[in-house]
């Protein structure tokens, strides 16, 4: 349960929150399960904090320092963490569910399990990030800095992925059904057992070490916007040999 003190200094103003903080730089808050749907916490120092299982639902956390916190298991459905900084923080099995991330740093995050459905990660700083079986459909990343993500197994059906750095990321067996790649960064990247059916590669980068061994994929489209399918006929997929052929050409 969370610490009553520190809870109702943080209740009391960010202001006076961050001055305590300073103070007692030594003190690690614990807000463990507290409820504090809704509340702005703009600019909140919460480094290091125990924040298991909290409820932050819709709560303004712009620009808040969440370096090395224990997100685990917390609710952030709607939350607002534009440019916030949560590098090294543990947020395995969060509900992040039409967050708002962008701009964020998300460098080395734990991200195992997480559920990001319809999460927003424009221009977010994702390297290193472990993102293990975390639910990703529909989310927004494009522009985001995947490089050296793990990414394996996870689910990416429908993202938006324009433009982002996927270099030497690890996407064994993602699921990259109608995802966009176009303009991705995939050099030395491994897209082992991936699934590609439906995903748009227009202008993608990849080089001769990008890894499509046993890849899935019925069609894909070379141009945004459904356009250019490959096959050409919408009645064919893909024979054994053929994606592997088209990728290779451009």
């Amino acid at each position: 349960m969370p610490n009553q003190q520190h809870l109702d200094l943080l209740k009391k103003g960010i202001t006076f929150w961050n001055q305590w903080r300073r103070e007692n730089p030594e003190i690690i808050p614990d807000f463990e399960q507290a409820k504090l749907k809704g509340v702005n916490l703009q600019g909140v120092n919460l480094q290091s904090a125990n924040l298991i299982a909290i409820d932050l639902q819709k709560a303004n956390l712009q620009e808040a320092n969440l370096i090395d916190s224990d997100l685990r298991w917390s609710d952030l459905q709607k939350a607002d963490l534009q440019g916030a900084n949560l590098r090294q923080a543990d947020l395995e099995a969060a509900n992040l569910q039409g967050a708002n991330l962008q701009g964020a740093n998300l460098q080395w995050v734990d991200l195992q399990w997480s559920y990001l459905q319809g999460v927003n990660l424009q221009q977010a700083d994702i390297q290193g990030v472990d993102l293990l079986q975390a639910g990703l459909e529909g989310a927004n990343l494009q522009g985001a800095n995947l490089q050296g993500a793990n990414l394996e197994m996870a689910d990416l059906e429908g993202a938006n992925l324009e433009g982002a750095n996927l270099t030497l990321a690890n996407l064994t067996l993602a699921n990259l059904t109608n995802a966009n790649l176009s303009k991705v960064q995939a050099l030395n990247t491994n897209f082992t057992k991936a699934n590609f059916t439906g995903a748009c590669i227009e202008d993608w980068n990849i080089n001769s070490d990008t890894e499509f061994e046993q890849v899935i994929c019925h069609y894909i489209y070379l141009k945004q916007g459904e356009q250019k399918r490959r096959p050409t006929n919408i009645l064919r997929i893909f024979r054994e040999g053929e994606f592997m052929a088209i990728i290779q050409k451009r």
